[in-house]
């Protein structure tokens, strides 16, 4: 109730509902526990938190104005479930903003000129919001510390990654560079599309996988068309990805098997992992583990799951 009367002025009749009620609320509390005993007390009235109980209500527009059926944003934090539902809430609300005019949520918020079916979409994407998101005061602590917490990402970020030890050391033309280029320019179109399509589709998680694997299958072997020698095509496509802030997904869908090698290739094809071992001089979530080498053969490198 804290959270709601945030969003009204000190002076407003909706406020001075909510001090009252928030009052109330610490007495209904109480009989909750004295309840528990045994003993007989009145409880809240559902029209305070229950949206159909507000809707049939005397007063039924100043009750739904002041109505306090969702836990504050804060709350997120404090329930895992509560998370993964807002997530997918925003989510799906974001797929289907896509799907309908072409812009994410925070595109079509910041938009100026919004038409009629905009603000419409938006109305009802800000009323079944999972959570509310008013500016009270544990909202906005909390908006502040996430963004602390992205600066801090992002400068974590900074640091840059060296690629060069995914590579080989082939040389590649630049005609090459230039056709593998438009390919990928057209793959991220595609890439989009097919994830608008795939949502629009609704379609179960087998069939997705399958449709995601014909589609990476397609643009690999456009690309050895245009190059069939894996290792420069491979150079080529992590210089188009990771020489800028490029999504690095075209590069492991043409050539992430290339890339293990090229890594195997640079450790003399030995990897290491830890396994449990009660006298090992590793620790972590209170049992022990030693690194484990093994030297992994040229026929193994395609078995590895790199999905």
């Amino acid at each position: 109730m804290i959270d709601v009367q945030s969003s009204f002025e000190e002076d407003s009749d909706e406020y001075k509902e909510l001090d009252y009620r928030i009052i109330c609320g610490q007495n209904y509390q109480q009989n909750a526990i004295d309840r528990i005993k045994g003993i007989i007390s009145k409880p809240m009235p559902k029209e305070w938190y229950d949206f159909h109980s507000a809707k049939n209500s005397k007063n039924k527009d100043f009750n739904l104005r002041i109505l306090a059926d969702k836990k504050p944003y804060f709350f997120i934090y404090n329930y895992p479930y509560l998370m993964k539902r807002y997530k997918k809430y925003i989510s799906n609300s974001n797929t289907n903003c896509l799907i309908r005019f072409g812009l994410d949520i925070n595109e079509l918020i910041k938009k100026e000129n919004k038409t009629q079916e905009e603000n419409t979409f938006l109305h009802y994407y800000n009323l079944k919001m999972p959570v509310f998101k008013n500016k009270s005061v544990m909202n906005r602590i909390c908006w502040r510390l996430e963004e602390e917490f992205d600066n801090y990402k992002l400068n974590s970020s900074e640091i840059v990654f060296d690629y060069s030890i995914l590579k080989s050391d082939i040389e590649y033309s630049k005609s090459n560079f230039n056709k593998i280029k438009l390919l990928y320019d057209d793959y991220k179109d595609k890439i989009k599309q097919h994830t608008l399509n795939s949502a629009k589709e609704k379609l179960e998680k087998d069939e997705e996988q399958v449709k995601r694997y014909i589609f990476k299958e397609e643009f690999k072997s456009k690309t050895f068309q245009i190059c069939n020698n894996k290792y420069e095509l491979c150079n080529i496509v992590l210089d188009l990805c990771y020489k800028n802030n490029n999504s690095k997904q075209f590069a492991w869908d043409i050539c992430g098997e290339i890339i293990i090698e090229n890594l195997l290739k640079r450790n003399n094809y030995i990897v290491e992992y830890p396994i449990e071992d009660k006298n090992g001089d590793i620790e972590y979530c209170g049992e022990r583990f030693s690194l484990y080498s093994k030297e992994i053969e040229s026929e193994e490198i395609y078995d590895i799951n790199i999905e």
